[in-house]
């Protein structure tokens, strides 16, 4: 979807104004960037390293120190990647105005990126915070059984233990 999206808005731009795309302004450069920059992350993401495995008690073994430098890192970068996307779409939106003498529309893209940003941060609070257990773990059940009556068997109400008294 990357690619083809970086091709069209290629071909759209270079055949509006007839000349090479990535010579005209700085907006196009940055796409260019930006286009190369999201192959580095994804790269940086097929190479993480290992996942610590799992004790013998089940809880999960200390992280290797290159794993959290890579866990920091990938992180670090895709926030930086975000923020210049960011940044582009509203330089492309302040372009556009100023190319087709239309409105300027950033402060509406920028409406609309607090929202998201405002309603995933919510939901990060939420699933962290709200959702977690007495030990601090966030509460994802989905997929999993759910064990109601506390004697770890997965039972619901005692639901295995009806059916055998049956």
């Amino acid at each position: 979807m990357t690619i083809i999206s970086f091709l069209v808005a290629v071909a759209a731009t270079e055949k509006k104004s007839g000349s090479v795309h990535f010579s005209d302004n700085d907006h196009s450069k940055a796409g260019l960037v930006i286009f190369l920059f999201s192959f580095v992350q994804v790269a940086f993401g097929i190479a993480r390293p290992p996942a610590p495995k799992k004790n013998d008690d089940g809880t999960m073994g200390n992280k290797q120190p290159v794993r959290m430098l890579w866990e920091f890192g990938h992180r670090v970068f895709g926030i930086f990647l975000l923020a210049f996307c960011w940044w582009q779409v509203q330089d492309g939106l302040k372009l556009y105005a100023f190319l087709f003498n239309a409105d300027d529309l950033s402060p509406v893209f920028w409406g609309i990126a607090a929202g998201l940003s405002g309603i995933i941060f919510l939901l990060y609070v939420y699933d962290k915070v709200l959702a977690g257990d007495d030990d601090g773990q966030a509460a994802h059940t989905v997929g999993k059984k759910t064990d109601d009556n506390g004697d770890g068997n997965g039972d619901r109400d005692g639901e295995e233990e009806e059916e055998r008294d049956a």
